[in-house]
């Protein structure tokens, strides 16, 4: 039922959360408002792995510096070397993705996956809708819903959302509609857009809910004003004008 835009879809939210401040993200544990950019510059001058992260973040988001996509990947690659499993995992998704740095799928996925094995939520998710897509991997749903489960299990909402869908569909899992929706419920009354979509189509289709294409419809427009890639798509062939 959901196809590769809605997995990347979800990669994409996680690389945003993990690379730039915003409302939508799951959290913003690395970015920290009362950094001193000169001082962690100095830090990371003298190889500081923490403070190399840091300040690559902060060029990455534009936040007191000048945003600078290249300077962070710079600096995330300083940090990766020295082993910080959240540098490997922001560097691993600007390659996999080709945000900020020239597109590179087996740099990207070596990466993730070393952040992925140190328990890093971001590279689980990132490097499961690689799996779930076939991007630069096998296809392989298990994979994915395994990756997915695991950054699921530390909260991560894109990867809840994903894992929702893939139970709800029945998609590398045996399908378990009242688990899907439960993990969807869940992500769609904190905001988050796509299980906003994932719902919506439930609600149209009358899948594992009653069907209620009004209430289906609402959700997939409010999605669709978020830009989420299928939900307009969805408004126009089940939504009457």
């Amino acid at each position: 039922m959901f196809d590769r835009t809605f997995f990347r879809a979800l990669a994409l939210m996680a690389v945003f959360c993990m690379v730039w401040a915003g409302a939508a993200c799951d959290r913003d544990s690395r970015y920290r408002a009362g950094n001193d950019p000169a001082a962690l510059q100095q830090a990371a001058d003298k190889g500081d792995a923490r403070a190399q992260y840091e300040l690559g973040t902060m060029y990455a988001r534009g936040q007191g510096v000048p945003q600078d996509l290249a300077q962070a990947a710079a600096l995330y690659q300083k940090a990766s070397d020295h082993g910080l499993p959240e540098a490997q995992a922001a560097l691993g998704a600007m390659y996999a993705l080709g945000v900020g740095v020239g597109r590179d799928a087996g740099k990207g996925l070596a990466l993730l996956q070393k952040a992925s094995d140190q328990g890093i939520a971001e590279a689980q998710t990132i490097l499961a809708s690689m799996y779930a897509r076939g991007n630069g991997v096998p296809q392989d749903y298990a994979k994915a819903v395994e990756l997915y489960q695991k950054a699921s299990d530390q909260g991560y909402a894109s990867a809840r959302i994903a894992l929702g869908a893939m139970y709800a569909w029945g998609q590398g899992v045996p399908e378990d509609t009242g688990k899907g929706l439960a993990l969807l419920k869940e992500t769609a009354d904190q905001g988050y857009p796509q299980a906003w979509y994932a719902l919506g189509m439930m609600h149209c289709l009358g899948h594992g809910v009653p069907q209620d294409v009004k209430k289906g419809c609402g959700l997939l427009r409010d999605a669709a004003g978020k830009e989420v890639p299928g939900a307009q798509a969805a408004v126009d062939r089940y939504c009457p004008q």
